[in-house]
C-alpha cells in the first residue's frame, strides 16, 4: 500500500561519509509515514524527481550553516557545513515549497529556513549574546515563551504558558527572513520558533522534540506535521486510490 512519504536532507562527514540520524527516523515512523532520505550531491534535476513522490520535507539538525549564505563573515566559533550540503539544502526546501509541502526544520533546519527567506544568524550565542540562557543538553533544559497568540505551534501545544524544551545550540536568528514570525522565545530573547506568516505549514524549531518521542506531549509537532503531510498526500491520491 501506498503511504505518505517525508524527504529528509542528510548531513556529510569530512571523510564523505552520508547519513541521517536514526532519531528523526524513529519519530517519523511512530506516525506511520515512509522515509526518503535526500543524499548530498545530487543534481537539481534529481532532487526535483526525488521530491515528487513526497508529501513533507522535514530539515534536520546538523553542523552551522556557512554565513557566505548569508552575506555575512565567518566568525572564529562557526563550524560551517560544507557549501555543497547547505546549498543543496536550500534547493530542496525551496523545491519542497514551490510544490506546497508540508515543512519541518529542526535545529540547524530552523535556521536553514530562515536563511533561505533571506534572514540572517547570531553565529555563536555564548560570545554575542549578553547572559545568554543555556543551549545546550539533551535533557529538558530551560523554558520558551510563546510571543504570538495565533500561531500554529501554540495550537499545536494548546498552551497558554511556557514551554520546557531541550535545546542544544549555539547559534540563532539575527535577522528574520521575509515571510516569516517569531512565535517562542527563550528567557534570553533568543528565537525558539518560527513559522510562515501566511499560512503555510512551515514551523522551525531550535529544539529538539525527536529526542523526546519518548514524552506523549511532545509528540504534538511530529504528530500535526505527518498529520498535514497525510492530508497531502490524500488530496494527490485521494484515498480510494492508495495502492
Amino acid at each position: 500500500m501506498k503511504t505518505p512519504k517525508v524527504a529528509i536532507n542528510t548531513c556529510i562527514s569530512t571523510g564523505g561519509n552520508i547519513w541521517v540520524s536514526g532519531t528523526y527516523v524513529r519519530a517519523l515512523e511512530k506516525f506511520s509515514v515512509s522515509i526518503l532520505a535526500i543524499p548530498v550531491g545530487l543534481k537539481y534535476k534529481q532532487i526535483n524527481e526525488a521530491l515528487k513522490d513526497c508529501d513533507g520535507l522535514l530539515l534536520t539538525g546538523g553542523a552551522d550553516i556557512p554565513p557566505s549564505l548569508y552575506q555575512t563573515r565567518t566568525h572564529r566559533k562557526t563550524s560551517p557545513a560544507p557549501k555543497e550540503k547547505a546549498w543543496q539544502d536550500v534547493r530542496i526546501l525551496k523545491t519542497a515549497e514551490s510544490l506546497g509541502m508540508p515543512v519541518l526544520g529542526i535545529c540547524a533546519g530552523m535556521q536553514l529556513i530562515n536563511v533561505a527567506r533571506g534572514g540572517t544568524l547570531i553565529q555563536d550565542i555564548p560570545s554575542c549574546v549578553v547572559q545568554p540562557t543555556e543551549h545546550s543538553g539533551r535533557d529538558v533544559n530551560h523554558s520558551v515563551y510563546f510571543t504570538s497568540e495565533d500561531s500554529r505551534i501554540k495550537s499545536i501545544f494548546g498552551l497558554n504558558h511556557n514551554l520546557k524544551v531541550n535545546s542544544r545550540h549555539h547559534q540563532a536568528i539575527l535577522e528574520l527572513g521575509e515571510g516569516l514570525k517569531i512565535t517562542s522565545r527563550a528567557e534570553d530573547g533568543i528565537a525558539e520558533s518560527i513559522e510562515d506568516d501566511g499560512g503555510r505549514w512551515t514551523i522551525g524549531v531550535q529544539w529538539h522534540p525527536e529526542d523526546l518521542i519518548d514524552k506523549p506531549f511532545h509528540t504534538r509537532l511530529f504528530k500535526d506535521f505527518t498529520r498535514a503531510v497525510a492530508e497531502r498526500f490524500e488530496k494527490r491520491y485521494g484515498r480510494n486510490k492508495q495502492h
